[in-house]
Order: C-alpha cells, then sequence, then structure tokens
C-alpha cells in the first residue's frame, strides 16, 4: 500500500514569521515532523512549500521537495485541502505516482512521535472510516466553532464548522460590489443610446457581441487579461449583470409614450424635468426587469468567476464538492446560491414597489 506523507509549511505565516524554521530545543520547528515521519513505514515523504529556505533546510533532513508551491496557494485566506489536493495531482500528472493513503503533517505540531503517526495509520486500515483526526480533548474554554465531537462509533463528527461563513462571504462581496457598478455603469449607457444614433450604432455590436457569447468561454481569456484574483472575478461577474440592465434600460427609454413627450414639450418642460419627470418614470419597470435579470447572471458569473480563479467562495466550494463527490456540500453551495438570489428578488420586488406606486394602484383597478 502506497502511503504518501505531505508536509505542508508555507514562509509567509504572520502570526510567527519564519515559525516553521524557528529553532526549538535547538532544532527547527519543521525537523521534528520530518524526523518522526521518516521513523515511520512511508513510501514517501514530500514538503509542499513556496520558501527557498525551507526548502533546502528539508532537503537536508532527508525529505522530497520535488516542486515549489504556487503563490495563490501560500496566503493568509489559503484553506489547507487545496494544498493537499495540489500536491497529489502534481505527482500524478508529473511523476504518475498514485498513492493509496495520504498523510497531512504540518510542522506546528512537534510533539506528535513516529508511534503516533503509525497508531493513526493501523486506524484508518482497521476501521471503515475513510480518514483520521488526530484530536484532543476541549478545554471547558474551547470554542464551538473549532471543535470536533467523537461518537460512540470512535468517527469524528463536525460539532459547529463555520465552513460555509467565509464562502458564503467571499461571493456576497464580490456580487454585491459589482452588480452595484453594472447599475451605475449599464443605466447611464442604455439612455444615452436611446438618445444618441451615434453612441447606439457604435455600442450595439460590442453589446450583441458580448452578450451572446457564453461567458464560461470568456472565463480564460479574461484569466490571461486580468491574472488569477479579484480582477478576472470583477471582469467576469460584471460582464454578466452589466447587459440585461443595459438593453433594458435602453429600450424602456425606447418605448416611452411619445404622447407623454410631446405633451410635456407642450408645456415647455425643460430637458432635465422631462427627463426625470417624465422618461425615467416610464423606464423604470424595464430598468427593474434588467435587474432582476442581472442578479441571476449575476450570481451565474460568480460561480463561474470562482471555479476558475478562487480559493474561496460558493462557486469554489460547488465545484470543489462535485469533484471530490461530496454531494451534501455540493447542495449547501448550490442552496445558499438559491438564497441569495430569492433575497435579491426580494429586495429589487420591494424597490420597486416604492419608487412605482402607480403600478399598485394600476393593479388595483
Amino acid at each position: 500500500m502506497r502511503v504518501l506523507g505531505i508536509v505542508t509549511a508555507r514562509g509567509g505565516s504572520k502570526g510567527v514569521p519564519g515559525k516553521n524554521l524557528k529553532p526549538l530545543g535547538g532544532r527547527p520547528l519543521i525537523d521534528y515532523t520530518i524526523d518522526a515521519a521518516n521513523d515511520t513505514p512511508l513510501d514517501r515523504l514530500i514538503l509542499s512549500t513556496d520558501d527557498n529556505k525551507i526548502a533546502v533546510v528539508a532537503r537536508g533532513l532527508g525529505c522530497e521537495v520535488p516542486f515549489m508551491r504556487p503563490p495563490d496557494l501560500a496566503r493568509d485566506e489559503t484553506p489547507h485541502l487545496p494544498v493537499i489536493v495540489h500536491a497529489v495531482q502534481w505527482l500524478r500528472d508529473k511523476e504518475n505516482y498514485v498513492p493509496d493513503i495520504v498523510l497531512t503533517l504540518q510542522p506546528t505540531s512537534p510533539l506528535r512521535s513516529s508511534a503516533d503517526i503509525a497508531a493513526a495509520l493501523r486506524m484508518l486500515e482497521l476501521s471503515d472510516a475513510d480518514s483520521v483526526v488526530s484530536v484532543n480533548e476541549v478545554p471547558a474554554h474551547g470554542h464551538p466553532m473549532r471543535m470536533l465531537s467523537v461518537g460512540d462509533d470512535g468517527m469524528a463528527k463536525l460539532f459547529v464548522t463555520g465552513e460555509l461563513y467565509p464562502h458564503l462571504f467571499a461571493s456576497s462581496w464580490i456580487f454585491f460590489y459589482v452588480f452595484i457598478l453594472a447599475i451605475v455603469a449599464g443605466v447611464p449607457l442604455g439612455f444615452v443610446m436611446a438618445l444618441s444614433p451615434v453612441v447606439r450604432d457604435y455600442v450595439n455590436p460590442w453589446m450583441a457581441t458580448l452578450y451572446t457569447t457564453p461567458r464560461i468561454a470568456f472565463a480564460p481569456v479574461l484569466l490571461l487579461w486580468f491574472g488569477i484574483g479579484g480582477g478576472s472575478k470583477i471582469a467576469i461577474v460584471f460582464l454578466g449583470c452589466v447587459f440585461p440592465i443595459l438593453i433594458n434600460s435602453y429600450y424602456g427609454m425606447r418605448v416611452v409614450n411619445r404622447e407623454y413627450v410631446e405633451l410635456a414639450r407642450s408645456f415647455r418642460l425643460r430637458p432635465w424635468a422631462l427627463f426625470v419627470k417624465i422618461l425615467l418614470p416610464a423606464s423604470l419597470p424595464f430598468i427593474l426587469a434588467g435587474i432582476r435579470l442581472a442578479i441571476g447572471r449575476g450570481l451565474t458569473g460568480v460561480a463561474i468567476a470562482e471555479w476558475f480563479a478562487a480559493t474561496e467562495g460558493l462557486g469554489y466550494l460547488v465545484f470543489f464538492a462535485g469533484q471530490t463527490l461530496n454531494v451534501p456540500t455540493l447542495f449547501v453551495g448550490v442552496a445558499a446560491f438559491a438564497v441569495l438570489g430569492i433575497l435579491g428578488f426580494e429586495l429589487v420586488r420591494r424597490f420597486e414597489a416604492h419608487v412605482t406606486p402607480w403600478k399598485k394602484e394600476a393593479q388595483g383597478q
């Protein structure tokens, strides 16, 4: 049976800078973990790090360093699981090496012995579990967000994980700010297109091309242009949100009853007053319809952006759960997207009822 040990040690720690090489009892902290692993019958022991100094020390202690970890997997907010997945996939793709068991070893547990590692492997082989996690009894002041409870069958169960909240916050943040940006850009541009044939003739071909092209086909191109990070995610979500708002704003302005406009002009209404009192109120139902469409397309854009260029977010959670066949987590992510969509639609409905009271009166008649 192939047992792969992976020591994870990044160089950018902020709490204790350089902690993995800090001396403890006259030895680097990482030495204790590598020493314990070397005394355990593992098939291979490798290090995943982004730091050259850590790599040099690990090689000197007898640990393989077949690759350097990418910078996007060495951030403060990077979850641990993508680091392990990257290491396993790299060995599979570059060296055709596929382990049966993956052993995660963090240097911040220097008191872990080779006997502890061997006992964990033995427990895994003798049980029906798919993983083994070492735990300690929680003190009375322990925070429940970090707790694991042990069931009668000896299986570790999450008590309160809080895993969803960072993903939900990351997706909500990018969606909210880009959605506002799309409204600010789409509504005025739609009005200008309706009022200016020159602008309409210039923008319309670009609008038709970008709107009808699947965004998932654009995602790799935007990644090349803006890089992995916030820029590419903003671009993908913005392209999803802006066009429904722009198109509906344009047509809302175009279909305003011309009799109202001529009547206002006959009363010598100034252009700004004509826009505020006639054109804008008549266009509002179309604009709000476009905003409703943009909610769905924007959330789809969030999912696509986080599939390609993220280490957190609901899209990343759904994608990773699908890749690992984690069906419960997959449905939680999808349900979270649905809840965001429902909340968005309800907010737009309430806003529409407030700014277009005449529609309610007309329906009542």
